[in-house]
């Protein structure tokens, strides 16, 4: 884990909503994979005050620069969306453990929602790059959501919409349970996005007899354990940090009511 200040290489919209940012990050930081993430102060001033988590969402090691994708929603990512290349920001990571905690599977089923695309995109991205048979769904509440295809990098995403307003009418979820019992079995669930999302998914996992690891996503202020802001409660009743213990569980080992 490093505490660096980073030089901004890329930093542009792919939706209205939606920006996609790529920084420099030198292979001895430490190679990112799949799942973890880095704390990003973006000034020096003040206020804001603490760091904030960021999922990594690709890194190329032949250009030494780290990607992540964001949404503009408070005053960090507004103040975020105004960097150009050139401008620095600070960064912490990488932090946390990776997709694949059993080991690659031979078959993927990547789901994503919302900021939760990045984390998959990265996932899915490897996985299929490693051999396995991957499917990436990914969820919007409407199509000026959906990211331009700049994004999936060779990929072919499924696309759900909650309107129906581009691909397939309903959420990520819904659109499982239109898959065959061939097409999902033997498959692994990987989901990133709102808690809500990663519950149906759980469940939709146990319905299945499926594995499906998750990526929690909680506020945690220093991403090293010590301020106790991002506890979970696990399904044996054990408290369990996001930053330390993950971001990415098995979701049978967490409790979702």
């Amino acid at each position: 884990m490093q505490d660096q200040t980073v030089r901004v290489i890329v930093n542009r919209k792919i939706s209205p909503d939606f920006l996609e940012i790529e920084f420099e990050w030198r292979a001895e930081w430490g190679i990112p994979v799949p799942g973890q993430f880095f704390e990003l102060r973006i000034t020096d001033q003040s206020a804001p005050l603490l760091r904030r988590p960021y999922a990594f969402s690709g890194y190329d090691e032949e250009r030494q620069a780290a990607a992540m994708i964001y949404q503009v929603v408070g005053v960090s990512t507004r103040m975020l969306a105004d960097r150009a290349p050139g401008d620095s920001v600070r960064v912490l990571g990488p932090i946390g453990n990776a997709f694949g905690l059993r080991g690659r599977p031979d078959k993927v089923i990547a789901l994503g929602g919302g900021v939760g695309l990045g984390p998959i995109l990265f996932a899915a991205r490897e996985m299929m790059l490693a051999g396995s048979d991957v499917r990436l769904v990914t969820g919007f509440r409407n199509r000026d959501l959906v990211p331009d295809g700049s994004v999936w990098q060779g990929m072919d995403p499924i696309v759900c919409t909650d309107d129906g307003s581009e691909g397939f009418a309903g959420n990520v979820v819904d659109y499982l349970r239109t898959l065959s019992g061939e097409e999902l079995s033997g498959a692994r669930l990987l989901a990133c996005g709102p808690m809500p999302m990663l519950a149906a998914a759980h469940a939709f996992a146990a319905e299945k007899g499926l594995v499906c690891e998750v990526s929690v996503e909680e506020m945690m202020a220093c991403g090293l354990g010590v301020c106790v802001g991002c506890v979970v409660e696990r399904a044996d009743g054990e408290m369990v940090r996001v930053c330390t213990d993950g971001p990415i569980f098995e979701s049978e080992v967490l409790a979702w009511t």
